[in-house]
């Protein structure tokens, strides 16, 4: 049974295909990150703007 029964099979191939297709890209971006050192999910982040300063910039930041 198919969660969307409108959607025929060549569709739904289709969507699986480009699904797995942008899975792969995402994973080789992953890879890439972790060649260089970088950890693509820190335990830790930083912050360097006050989200007030953001807020009252948006429109000069946001263009």
């Amino acid at each position: 049974m198919f969660l969307f029964p409108y959607v025929d099979i060549v569709c739904l191939h289709n969507i699986m295909s480009t699904l797995k297709e942008l899975r792969d890209v995402r994973l080789e971006k992953l890879e890439k990150l972790r060649e260089l050192g970088i950890n693509p999910y820190p335990a830790k982040s930083f912050r360097n703007t006050e989200n007030i300063a953001v807020t009252e910039r948006f429109e000069e930041l946001h263009g």
